[in-house]
């Protein structure tokens, strides 16, 4: 990742952790940056789609904050990747802690 775009992609993603890391299907998020912007990987426990609605709502905040960001969020349930979600993670995706330090 350029290393502005990193910046702005690991800012990104540490405020998503602190709001994603009270939910107990969340096992682990990721960042990559591409050409159409900031990519967040969300991987889960196998979920159902309510709660998969309700981690994209989590998006709210990044929205209110980074107003003018360009981010996707890709939640990485096991039940649409075959068991193993991680397959679908990009290799250059960079794994941001969910936990504070």
């Amino acid at each position: 990742m350029a290393l502005l775009a990193r910046h702005f992609a690991e800012e990104l993603g540490n405020t998503f952790a602190q709001a994603a890391q009270s939910e107990a299907a969340v096992e682990e998020l990721w960042v990559s940056t591409q050409r159409d912007g900031v990519h967040l990987w969300l991987v889960t426990a196998p979920i159902d789609m309510a709660t998969e609605r309700r981690l994209h709502r989590l998006t709210g905040l990044l929205y209110d904050q980074f107003q003018s960001a360009d981010f996707q969020l890709h939640v990485l349930n096991p039940r649409h990747h075959g068991g193993d979600a991680r397959r679908a993670l990009p290799s250059q995706a960079e794994q941001i802690p969910l936990h504070s330090r």
